[in-house]
């Protein structure tokens, strides 16, 4: 298991993949990041540039695919490597 993060208007999202092509974005986080832009589901959705339908699934603490997480690193940056693991970007 690997674990990763986005840093955005300072909120940690961290993600984690369990060796597949399965990810999971921590969803309180999230959650939180929505909230500070004042957004609904739909109009984060629309921001993030992923359907409303991946933005339930992130909070509700469901898998995402890798098309999503490449979707994300648009509005979000790229993600980097957290843990014990030293930083570096992620390709």
């Amino acid at each position: 298991m690997s674990k990763k993060q986005f840093t955005y208007l300072d909120i940690n999202i961290e993600i984690t993949s369990k060796g597949n092509f399965d990810y999971y974005l921590d969803p309180k986080s999230f959650l939180n990041l929505r909230e500070k832009l004042s957004m609904t589901q739909i109009n984060f959705a629309k921001f993030l540039g992923i359907s409303l339908r991946a933005v339930q699934r992130i909070e509700a603490n469901q898998h995402i695919g890798l098309n999503i997480m490449h979707r994300l690193e648009k509005p979000l940056g790229k993600w980097k490597f957290i843990g014990s693991e030293s930083h570096r970007d992620c390709n």
